[in-house]
């Protein structure tokens, strides 16, 4: 049995508060950055921003590439539901 590999997995990560006018910007990085990479098509794109939401644009431009968008609440829930594990190798 041939093991499959996992796809690479590119986050994008931005700290920002309120409205961010940028997260197209961000979205377009990532699809160049697919684009650009042919041996990495299936790459599961993330862009997280720290804000409270993504304006319709960015969801739509999201959705259409493929590229998973979580805003600053849905971040935080993930981090409460499964934590941060500890970087053991870096002491």
């Amino acid at each position: 049995m041939e093991d499959t590999p996992f796809p690479q997995v590119w986050i994008q990560a931005k700290n920002k508060r309120g409205h961010d006018a940028n997260a197209i910007d961000g979205i377009k990085q990532l699809i160049g950055q697919k684009e650009n990479d042919h041996d990495n098509l299936s790459a599961i794109c993330i862009l997280i921003n720290t804000t409270d939401s993504f304006d319709k644009e960015a969801k739509r431009m999201a959705e259409s590439n493929n590229i998973i968008l979580i805003n600053g609440k849905q971040f935080a829930g993930l981090i409460l539901k499964y934590g941060i594990e500890e970087d053991k190798y870096n002491d």
